[in-house]
């Protein structure tokens, strides 16, 4: 396959066009191959899924002077194993009561790169807020260059939460191994009552 950033599709997304390539609930359409190699270059997309269940080869980034995602969460993989060389990079996600990137287990060789996360989270939020998390066994994941701002009610609030298992017999099965996490800026003010 083509190496990663190389993807010989390019689309534009971005509210007009999220329907031709995504469902209502995120999952990819027809239009984009199951088996990966290509690129999604963001505009603005505002309370829409992004995930990414299958294939390699694939770049999520932000179109230059864009890249904004209101009030969605990207998801890579879905536990099954099917989604590695993944890249998101260049993104600005502004989020409330929404946790914003998600690696499911079996998922391989993902990097989250220069990326800014501005997330608020009220009293009403009852999980936990993580703004990049991982579930279960990953493997070779990179986190870096990301600036996380967090402003949360939520009794637990995480920038960066490596190996998530808040369901032992989905996730807890192996270790997770492989990460690589440098030069992200983390800035949290918790508003949780205390006591």
């Amino acid at each position: 396959g083509a190496a990663i950033g190389e993807g010989t599709n390019s689309y534009d997304l971005d509210d007009d066009s999220y329907s031709t390539y995504f469902n209502e609930d995120g999952t990819a359409t027809d239009a984009l191959s199951a088996d990966g190699d290509y690129t999604l270059n963001v505009g603005t997309l505002t309370n829409k899924d992004i995930k990414i269940t299958s294939g390699s080869q694939i770049n999520i980034i932000g179109k230059e002077g864009a890249g904004f995602i209101n009030n969605g969460t990207i998801v890579i993989g879905d536990g099954t194993g099917m989604a590695g060389s993944i890249i998101v990079s260049g993104l600005k996600i502004t989020n409330t009561n929404k946790n914003p990137i998600v690696v499911d287990q079996y998922s391989t060789k993902v990097t989250i790169d220069g990326n800014k996360l501005d997330l608020t989270y009220d009293g009403t939020f009852v999980e936990n807020a993580i703004a990049i998390f991982t579930k279960g066994f990953v493997e070779d994941i990179t986190i870096s260059n990301n600036v996380i701002e967090m402003v949360s009610a939520a009794y637990y609030t995480y920038g960066i939460d490596l190996t998530y298992y808040y369901d032992y017999p989905a996730y807890g099965r192996t270790n997770a191994r492989d990460f690589f996490v440098a030069g992200n800026d983390i800035n949290i003010h918790s508003t949780a009552a205390s006591g």
